[in-house]
């Protein structure tokens, strides 16, 4: 099994002119991100970390994210994202918990970073942030010019390190390896049947297994990923319709947020699903933008749960009648509290939809 940085640069040589990365206006090809990634690594190596240093980062998903996150595995350092609404106490105890070497933050995570004790005297990445902010701007290291980045870890190597929420006590470090990662990412794109040059948007957080999933398996098989650094139900829907997303990896809330959007769409009201004991009726809607075609075709479903620790996957194929533009009745089974959505569907372009859910997972049913 190969380290993540090798198989990186093997996608490069594959694909070198495909777009492998858009964040708004930027769009850049495997080879141009190769070249901005390996001045990051560059970067890394004048902050003083090595092969097996811990980078802490409380970044949204944008392309900065994504890109550290490739250095990181070309540098060999374990990098190590949480959410970057952390409190500043919070903070402490994943850079003391992980023995971090540097922090990377953004405008929205400063004051944490400020108000972090254990970040004092780190060396720090800024992103976004105005001069005179302490740290390295992340701008000034993509500046700079940097040889071809050679991989430095081994399949063996520990690739990132995940963070539980915490609910029942204090949040547990979860360190996953090279080969336990890309292993992760194949399987991904084999179970939910990804093709060559696939489109996926990218708005699971980078610091979860679900945003890593999508980030890696687009890398994989020459695909894009699209990155949307806060979730907007009418900006995704514009992405999707813009960049002509062709598979989805989502929380069931989500799909359920973009069921029930109403400015700009229009649509049919129809039986959807169940949240919790309460069955809903929920308004499922096209893209005011093309109102005279659906948005989306069939595409198989597969659910996920418990992610970070262990993933289990269903696939769950229906035919959807052709006289219907969107169904996807979805019924959550086991505890009182699961949740579950309707997905949107139609027959413009290919689209997969993904959900993950609680444990006791998701079942689709009829429509």
């Amino acid at each position: 099994m190969l380290d993540l940085g090798t198989s990186f640069v093997a996608s490069v040589d594959r694909d070198p002119h495909a777009v492998a990365i858009v964040d708004g206006d930027l769009r850049l090809t495997y080879r141009d991100w190769y070249r901005a990634i390996c001045s990051v690594v560059a970067g890394l190596d004048a902050a003083g970390l090595r092969p097996g240093d811990h980078l802490v980062t409380l970044l949204q998903n944008r392309w900065e994210a994504a890109t550290l996150h490739w250095a990181c595995q070309l540098a060999g350092v374990i990098i190590t994202p949480i959410n970057w609404r952390a409190k500043p106490e919070e903070l402490d105890f994943v850079v003391e918990n992980a023995t971090a070497r540097a922090v990377a933050f953004e405008t929205v995570s400063a004051e944490a970073v400020a108000g972090s004790a254990a970040c004092q005297g780190l060396p720090r990445i800024a992103i976004g942030l105005p001069p005179g902010t302490e740290g390295v701007a992340f701008a000034d290291l993509l500046a700079q010019e940097a040889p071809p980045a050679t991989p430095r870890a081994n399949a063996e190597a520990w690739s990132l390190m995940l963070y539980t929420s915490g609910t029942t006590g204090k949040p547990k470090g979860v360190p996953r390896r090279h080969r336990a990662e890309r292993a992760a990412a194949v399987a991904h794109v084999a179970q939910n049947l990804y093709s060559h040059g696939e489109c996926t948007l990218g708005v699971m957080p980078l610091y979860h297994t679900m945003g890593v999933r999508s980030l890696l398996a687009m890398s994989l098989i020459g695909g894009c990923f699209v990155c949307l650094p806060r979730f907007d139900c009418l900006g995704a829907l514009a992405l999707i319709e813009r960049e002509r997303v062709t598979n989805l990896y989502l929380v069931p809330t989500l799909y359920h947020d973009i069921a029930y959007a109403r400015r700009g769409l229009q649509g049919e009201t129809t039986q959807a699903s169940s949240c919790g004991n309460a069955t809903r009726r929920v308004r499922i809607a096209r893209l005011g933008i093309s109102p005279r075609r659906p948005l989306f075709t069939y595409r198989p479903i597969a659910r996920i749960y418990a992610a970070v620790e262990r993933v289990l996957f269903r696939m769950a194929l229906r035919r959807i009648p052709p006289d219907l533009s969107l169904v996807a009745r979805f019924t959550a089974r086991g505890r009182s509290n699961r949740q579950a959505a309707g997905c949107i569907f139609g027959s413009s372009w290919c689209l997969r939809i993904m959900a993950c859910g609680s444990r006791g997972g998701f079942h689709a049913g009829d429509a």
